[in-house]
Order: structure tokens, then sequence, then C-alpha cells
């Protein structure tokens, strides 16, 4: 078994250039991307893991990126038509699949 480098959780895979639960997968799909301001209340200081990943989207998201997680690597919409899906929902387990292979 792999140890996450985000929290600490059970890892399940290489995820976006990293070891990674699918909790931290998961966040890192639907916030890697957004151009959202993300504030810590605590100077950027949180500690991330397995019980206080939840606390700060800020921290969580930044300790993502400093363990080298790529955006860069998340299939948006036009990258799943062109191989012939409609949407993220239409076939799960295709990019389950992708982050194996």
């Amino acid at each position: 078994m792999y140890l996450p480098q985000v929290c600490g959780d059970k890892a399940n895979g290489y995820n976006f250039g990293a070891i990674t639960c699918e909790s931290c997968k998961a966040f890192f799909r639907r916030n890697a991307l957004k151009n959202k301001d993300l504030r810590c209340n605590f100077d950027n200081s949180c500690k991330i893991d397995h019980f206080t990943r939840k606390f700060c989207t800020a921290c969580r998201l930044n300790k993502c990126f400093s363990v080298n997680m790529k955006k860069e690597w998340i299939l948006g919409n036009s990258s799943l038509l062109s191989v012939g899906l409609q949407s993220y929902s239409d076939n799960i387990f295709y990019l389950w699949l992708l982050n194996y292979l």
C-alpha cells in the first residue's frame, strides 16, 4: 500500500502526478481549475491529514500543488467529447481507467 502525499489516507493510485486517495483526487479535480480566490483563516499553515483535510480548502489545494499534482492532466468536457463521451458523468469508469494507464 502507498502512503498518499496529500492527506495520508489510504492511497488508491497515481492521480494527476501524485499518489493520492480517492477523496483528494476528487477534491483536486473539482477545485484545481476554478478561478476562485481561496483564503486560509490561519496564515496558510493548516495541517492537512485524514481528519483535517476538509477544514481548509485553500491549504489542501496548496498542498496538492506542492506535491506536484498537475491541473493540466484534468480532462475537461472538450477532451471527453474528443473520445466520444458526452460529459464527465457519462462514463466515470473511463476516467478512472485513464488514471491507471
